[in-house]
């Protein structure tokens, strides 16, 4: 659990209809403020805030952990106002959630292509939402 490495914990990304691009990274909040203050954002796309932590505690062996994984990825909706501000939105795509898991991580670490793919796929309402069901990113390759 120790070897995990997250370099960039929050993400920016912005859609237009078909295209995912990245707006910022930051390791904390305060860095992705320092990124995102040159960038201006048009009100036609949507924003999503990516969060990529560690789990503190982890145990493989227990079942319900084996319906997740040590490196949780969560998201949140935002809006574009007319001053060109970010604004936090309430929508039902924010449930969405993945995991990787610690063979994937093993053997291909946090890539900005998946992360990519797994923006597109929160962005479309495609990741899983079932209560307990698992939530892992090997679902990415079968979407």
């Amino acid at each position: 659990m120790d070897k995990i490495n997250v370099k960039n914990k929050y993400i920016f990304y912005k859609f237009n209809t078909k295209t995912v691009s990245t707006i910022a990274k930051g390791i904390n909040k305060k860095e992705l403020i320092e990124n995102m203050k040159d960038k201006k954002i048009s009100d036609n796309y949507e924003v999503l805030l990516m969060k990529i932590e560690k789990k503190k505690e982890w145990t493989p062996k227990i079942p319900i952990n084996m319906l997740g994984g040590p490196i949780k990825v969560s998201f949140s909706f935002h809006t574009v106002t007319n001053k060109g501000k970010l604004k936090k939105q309430e929508d039902p795509r924010g449930i969405q959630i993945i995991y990787y898991t610690l063979d994937y991580y093993q053997k291909n670490k946090i890539k900005s292509e998946d992360l990519k793919k797994i923006a597109l796929l929160a962005f479309l309402n495609k990741l899983e939402k079932r209560l307990l069901a698992p939530k892992l990113i090997t679902q990415i390759n079968n979407s």
